[in-house]
């Protein structure tokens, strides 16, 4: 290192890098706008107990239309209903509404693909294209179908749900706001696939939870003493570093470029005034350099570290 590095060189350097970034797996941006509050180990257990009540999904169903439909869980996240329903009308819709932890819950079946199901039911063939409201009868038809979707989902998550009906337009869908002052936007969000030849469509469940062993969470985080309010710590990560050998360090010069052994998706450790305080992974968010929290660092854990 006897010379220093050209701003050209240093440009080489850093698009190397970047290119050997590329080839590694992306890491998920969390949208912090969102609630994210199950683990990745959580989240897959709750899709294992959903997925091994599917074909007690389809037995009840096939009670209804007389045969087996071939229903396929398809997608098992999180997500907010801060935005999943507009104050417009979108045209007719085919859903179950009812309540879980007091919070509102829904079941929705694409409205086409839900009165042709129940048209064929009740004895008529008539080939439906564009979404209708239903009758009474086929409300009472709609609800033995999706109830036993809701019921295997809340079975699933050691839940149980009440007050329920059916909706046909977004004011009886309703909103998450419906909770009053315990207005949860948080949701899980489950999808399940129809494999029907003449009508494939998508059962979609947003099911309000309590994440296991976070129940004083959802009482709403420790309110600080006002004249702690603006108190500020300092918050670092630690990466891993890059050895070299002791010759070139001390003929370090400014301009030179030392590449640490760092990339996104390996691990860091959040420091809290220099203490270990949580372990997660390196990203990116909006531009910057970030840190995926995954789990936090107890205090005999961090005497380890």
């Amino acid at each position: 290192m006897t010379e220093n590095v050209e701003p050209e060189e240093a440009e080489a350097i850093q698009a190397a890098l970047a290119s050997t970034d590329a080839a590694e797996p992306a890491v998920v941006e969390r949208d912090f706008s969102r609630p994210v509050r199950l683990s990745s180990e959580e989240l897959e257990e709750v899709e294992r107990s959903i997925a091994s009540l599917v074909p007690d999904i389809e037995r009840a169903m096939a009670e209804t239309i007389g045969s087996v439909v071939p229903l396929e869980l398809t997608s098992v996240a999180e997500s907010s209903a801060t935005d999943l329903f507009g104050e417009e009308e979108t045209g007719p819709l085919t859903a179950l509404r009812f309540e879980v932890h007091g919070q509102p819950a829904w079941v929705l079946w694409d409205n086409v693909a839900a009165v042709r199901t129940v048209e064929s039911i009740l004895g008529s063939h008539a080939d439906i294209d564009e979404p209708r409201r239903m009758t009474p009868i086929e409300e009472e038809v709609l609800q033995s179908l999706l109830l036993p979707v809701a019921h295997s989902v809340l079975a699933a998550i050691g839940a149980e749900g009440g007050n329920v009906s059916v909706a046909q337009s977004n004011e009886a869908l309703g909103s998450w706001e419906d909770a009053g002052e315990c207005a949860d936007p948080y949701r899980l969000h489950v999808a399940f696939g129809i494999e029907d030849s003449e009508s494939p469509s998508v059962i979609d469940c947003y099911i309000p939870i309590d994440p296991p062993g976070r129940s004083a969470a959802s009482e709403g985080p420790i309110e600080l003493p006002a004249h702690l309010d603006r108190v500020t710590v300092e918050v670092s990560a630690r990466i891993q570093g890059s050895e070299i050998p002791l010759e070139q360090l001390l003929q370090l010069e400014p301009g030179d470029v030392i590449p640490l052994d760092a990339k996104v998706g390996e691990p860091a450790t959040l420091c809290v005034e220099g203490k270990p305080h949580a372990a997660g992974v390196l990203g990116t968010h909006q531009g910057l350099v970030a840190l995926r929290i995954e789990h936090l660092i107890e205090e005999g854990e961090a005497n380890h570290e």
